[in-house]
């Protein structure tokens, strides 16, 4: 999640089942939350931290 000054909001990124949890989160939260996909899973960036992270 992060804050986007062009959108105005509050933007969120998800590796999987994007429109599901976009229907829900401008449900719960707001109808104008910005939902898009991310590239990588969580796991997927900490992997790439961790590999970062021994160079």
């Amino acid at each position: 999640m992060w804050v986007d000054p062009q959108l105005g909001g509050y933007a969120v990124a998800f590796a999987d089942d994007v429109e599901r949890y976009a229907t829900e989160g401008r449900e719960r939260f707001h109808p104008g939350l910005a939902v898009a996909e991310a590239e990588h899973s969580y796991a997927e960036l900490r992997a790439i931290q961790q590999r970062i992270g021994q160079e």
